[in-house]
């Protein structure tokens, strides 16, 4: 999967629309990164060969504080959902943003609630000791639609 900054899906369309369907082409997935920090095109969002967004985390944090981010998440989920493309929310850190962003029908969560950076080898150690099993508690089922 490639993450491309929704700032630099539009700067020169054409450009970017064959760059990015070229990608696709290749089997390989993109998630549209920062999405909905003021450089959203509705106009152009169907027509990238996006099939994930990845909601950013200056709303996330603001869930429980501002309803108006909140009510920014809630419409970001019914879009994504309406397009058929599936959601990230970036930057969860509390138990109430991701069950806030897992009522909505969020895909994915990704934040310092579930772990913090890690190295390369500290990944690859807990793979090797837990395997699959420790990224399925991170994705629980009642999250991910698969």
């Amino acid at each position: 999967m490639i993450e491309i900054p929704e700032k630099d899906c539009f700067a020169d369309d054409k450009r970017i629309m064959n760059t990015l369907g070229l990608i696709k082409s290749t089997g390989i997935e993109l998630l549209l990164d920062d999405f909905g920090t003021g450089y959203s095109s509705l106009s152009y969002l169907h027509q990238l060969p996006v099939q994930t967004i990845k909601i950013d985390k200056s709303f996330v944090c603001q869930i429980g504080c501002k309803n108006e981010s909140e009510n920014i998440i809630r419409t970001i989920l019914a879009l994504a959902k309406s397009l058929g493309l599936s959601t990230v929310a970036e930057g969860v850190e509390t138990k109430e943003q991701l069950e806030f962003v897992r009522e909505g029908g969020c895909d994915y969560a990704q934040g310092f609630y579930f772990a913090k950076p890690m190295r390369f080898e500290e990944v690859q150690k807990l793979v090797e000791n837990q395997g699959r099993y420790f990224f399925k508690s991170l994705f629980p089922s009642s999250l991910s639609r698969q």
